[in-house]
């Protein structure tokens, strides 16, 4: 990516804050995802649970994050993507265009680290 900023004259610090944009839409979009998508009825009752790696029934507990869903983070990161282009005046499609071959890389790794 930094290639990619470098060769078309775009701010090194715009790549900087794009990928704290990515990482943090990721985990958060990941978690919300595997709760919306696999563990909703558990999770509708127990909302604090979603956020906080601990049990409080019966007992409090740690237990740390019970699921996370790749397709959760892949919107995640696609809303935050829409996020990014709108504050820092950046094309979307140019920068779809560009995150999509990371895409390609990550989900390779997450096929691997699932198989």
């Amino acid at each position: 990516m930094s290639s990619y900023f470098k060769k078309e004259g775009v701010a090194q610090e715009k790549l900087d804050k794009l990928t704290i944009y990515v990482v943090l839409a990721s985990v958060i979009g990941a978690r919300l995802g595997h709760c919306l998508f696999y563990d909703f009825d558990y999770d509708f009752q127990h909302i604090a649970e979603i956020f906080l790696p601990v049990k409080f029934n019966p007992a409090f507990e740690f237990t740390g994050y019970q699921g996370l869903a790749s397709h959760g983070g892949i919107l995640g990161v696609f809303i935050a993507t829409i996020l990014f282009c709108r504050k820092y005046k950046v094309k979307l499609l140019w920068l779809l265009d560009r995150l999509s071959v990371m895409g390609a890389l990550v989900g390779c790794c997450i096929q691997l680290a699932t198989s």
